[in-house]
């Protein structure tokens, strides 16, 4: 009878001892998504800050430009380059604008030896080339995908 006591009084002790740890690995868990979900927000707010910074430099490098080619123009420059280099958005690529990442514009790079910058033709010649070539599949439009048909 005492050692069946004991026995239910050592199982009752390790269940007990099981669920407290149990219940210690549940708070860490929980602090640590607590830590990580603040830690996100923090850098989102970094990140919001860090994008007006860059719309009020973008809008001050947009005066700046309207300027230089104004008097470009003025002395009778050709404006063209100037032109090109004040188009919107951060980091000097052809690519579409991005205006929910802080108006950047990548750069497509081709995967040949050179390594160019890809072209962004914008003409109807160019558009009717890409017809076909690729066809008139939906997947066509997303850059890098081409499915045969």
């Amino acid at each position: 009878m005492i050692f069946h006591a004991r026995e239910v009084e050592k199982k009752l002790n390790k269940f007990q001892l099981e669920k407290a740890l149990e219940n210690h690995h549940k708070d860490m868990l929980l602090r640590r998504k607590a830590l990580d979900m603040q830690e996100l927000v923090s850098k989102l707010e970094l990140d919001h800050g860090e994008y007006d910074k860059l719309a009020k430099e973008e809008e001050e490098f947009q005066q700046y430009a309207e300027k230089a080619i104004a008097e470009a123009k003025s002395h009778g420059r050709n404006v063209y380059a100037l032109k090109v280099a004040a188009l919107e958005g951060v980091g000097g690529g052809r690519g579409q604008l991005f205006t929910g990442r802080g108006g950047i514009r990548p750069s497509y790079m081709t995967s040949d030896a050179k390594g160019l910058n890809m072209p962004n033709y914008q003409r109807w010649s160019t558009d009717a080339i890409k017809q076909s070539v690729y066809g008139t599949g939906r997947s066509h439009d997303r850059l890098g995908f081409i499915w045969p048909e």
